[in-house]
């Protein structure tokens, strides 16, 4: 009887690595290097798994990359987003099983999506000690034509890590280390203005000065001075120029009234560089004000299981 109850309490005292009742979270750390890249260009990365506990043999990861990165496979080191791993632990190896779409793979736990990708690895020969690695690297293969495309949506989101420590998906559980990955736009190209579309004469009217790259990802990094002007200066009250600080975050709406019917374009100029200012849509000024609804007929927000970016 004592043997019995001297079983129990090691078996409660130590849980099964791996089994659902005990989380992966103590047994690894992960970062990703770099964390960032530019919109529509080509990178490379690096996914770093570090042990801060024993890690066996065996043990299979997934690593659910942002949304977005279409390209990567890990069969041909010649073609774009080429996928590789390596272990640091002496005589160790990792495997890569596969590299497939959210969609195909049918995690539980995570959305069917055509635009994920996921990673998922098998320790091999070696156990893992605390301070050893695994290095997933995408985007490195025999030549440049292996580089990973970046989306041109620019965005930041987090990698998402499963584990299970039996090389299968049975027991595999997510973890809540989630890696942050950043697309930041390009240098910007141009400062856009948007007006309202009609107005009334002697009420308020808006004016959305907006900074793009060549995807039309606004650069929130921008600051300076944008110089206003109209068709007709005398029946439109703007402000002479407006000054684009920090936490503008490259964008500003202002207040424009409008004296007399007719129909005003605003313009502008880039006092501080030489940024080109897109000119405004025409503004219909009248005595009274149609109802005019503007709509996009077709987007992919965030949510969606094909769309990108923070657009809801």
């Amino acid at each position: 009887m004592k043997f019995r109850l001297l079983l129990f309490l090691l078996f409660v005292s130590f849980p099964f690595y791996g089994s659902s009742q005990e989380s992966p979270d103590s047994y690894f750390s992960a970062y990703v290097t770099p964390d960032y890249a530019i919109a529509g260009t080509k990178t490379s990365l690096s996914i770093i798994i570090k042990a801060e506990r024993e890690i066996k043999a065996n043990t299979l990861f997934k690593v659910k990359f942002v949304k977005g990165f279409d390209d990567m496979q890990n069969l041909l080191p010649i073609l774009p987003g080429y996928v590789k791993a390596s272990m640091s632990a002496v005589g160790g190896r990792v495997a890569i099983n596969s590299v497939l779409t959210s969609y195909n793979e049918g995690v539980s736990f995570w959305e069917m999506n055509v635009h994920e990708n996921i990673i998922t690895i098998v320790t091999r020969n070696a156990d893992m000690a605390i301070g050893d690695s695994i290095t997933i690297t995408i985007g490195i293969g025999n030549n440049s034509n292996a580089l990973l495309p970046v989306p041109t949506t620019a965005n930041k989101e987090n990698l998402e890590i499963a584990m299970t420590n039996n090389g299968t998906t049975t027991n595999l559980q997510l973890s809540s280390h989630t890696p942050s990955f950043e697309i930041r736009p390009k240098p910007i190209e141009n400062v856009y203005l948007f007006a309202s579309s009609v107005a009334k004469v002697g009420e308020e009217a808006k004016l959305l000065i907006t900074t793009a790259d060549e995807y039309f990802n606004i650069d929130h990094t921008f600051i300076g001075e944008v110089e206003l002007s109209s068709n007709s200066s005398q029946n439109v009250v703007l402000p002479k120029s407006v000054i684009f600080l920090p936490q503008d975050s490259g964008k500003k709406e202002i207040s424009i009234f409008f004296t007399n019917p007719g129909s005003y374009v605003i313009s502008g100029k880039h006092l501080t560089g030489n940024i080109p200012v897109i000119s405004s849509n025409p503004t219909r000024v009248d005595n009274e004000i149609p109802h005019i609804y503007w709509g996009d007929l077709h987007s992919h927000g965030a949510p969606s299981r094909e769309g990108v970016g923070r657009g809801r």
